[in-house]
């Protein structure tokens, strides 16, 4: 992003050439009596090296020193309802919309009442994780969906036969690692239709534009995920994909190295 900023700020005049990032970097150089200089900036941004949890093959082609690390789902500590260890009678599915969007980024992709409207008439289970607010525009919750405002995915997702989501980065790295078929509703916001048209070209699954899904779409791509094979197979492959990455255990002895490469030499002066 700074690399197409400074392409962008040197066609303005001189007068409009302002930098903030330099100005901020300035700053926080100067508490420790280091100047600043341009040719530094990529790196006091960027590291000299960047733990990258995003599987390689997902990563957008950017000209940076990456360390692929395997992402570990983990939810953080929680209680665990009782109902995730019993069996479903009808294929589970989780919809997971974020809780940037729901809390951060001003609402979801497609109104809350409308999506599980659209999905009411599908034979599963939903389990919509929808907090207090997203669940007030609902005026009536339709018989298969069992609402709750959090559950660890990593505990969830093993119960599931599919997964209806945003294209979060938090969310996409659970569904990868349990091998699970994608209904991606991609939000706007960050890299969501990325990660999503990755999986949809990986057999992972369906990328629905919102702008353009209907509740007929919604319906025929979901039933599709759960009874069409190839995209449990394309899921699968991607889950073996990802656990052909490091684990942040491996990753130690690369860590050791590039840290022994780029320290200074201290007995210089």
């Amino acid at each position: 992003m700074y690399g197409f900023y400074r392409e962008l700020r040197l066609a303005q005049p001189p007068e409009r050439r302002e930098d903030p990032v330099a100005d901020w970097l300035s700053g926080r150089l100067a508490r420790y009596g280091v100047a600043y200089d341009a040719s530094m900036a990529v790196e006091l941004m960027t590291g000299q090296w960047s733990i990258d949890p995003t599987p390689p093959w997902m990563q957008l082609p950017l000209d940076l020193p990456y360390v692929p690390v395997r992402q570990i789902p983990y939810n953080g500590p929680t209680g665990i309802p009782e109902w995730i260890h019993d069996r479903p009678e009808r294929p589970r599915v989780c919809l997971s919309l974020g809780m940037s969007g729901r809390d951060l980024l001003g609402g979801d992709v497609i109104p809350v009442e409308d999506l599980l409207e659209a999905l009411a008439d599908v034979d599963v289970e939903l389990v919509a994780t929808l907090s207090a607010e997203q669940l007030a525009t609902v005026k009536t919750l339709p018989d298969n969906v069992r609402a709750v405002e959090f559950v660890p995915l990593n505990e969830l997702l093993p119960t599931c036969a599919a997964v209806v989501h945003h294209g979060g980065f938090g969310t996409v790295v659970n569904v990868l690692a349990h091998g699970l078929p994608n209904l991606v509703v991609p939000a706007p916001w960050w890299d969501e239709a990325h990660l999503g048209r990755q999986l949809a070209e990986g057999g992972a699954g369906v990328v629905v534009d919102s702008a353009t899904a209907t509740a007929d779409s919604l319906r025929s791509t979901l039933t599709r995920l759960i009874t069409d094979p190839s995209f449990s197979l394309g899921a699968r492959r991607m889950r073996e994909r990802l656990q052909g990455v490091p684990s942040p255990r491996e990753l130690v002895p690369r860590l050791e190295e590039l840290t022994a490469a780029h320290r200074p030499d201290r007995r210089a002066g």
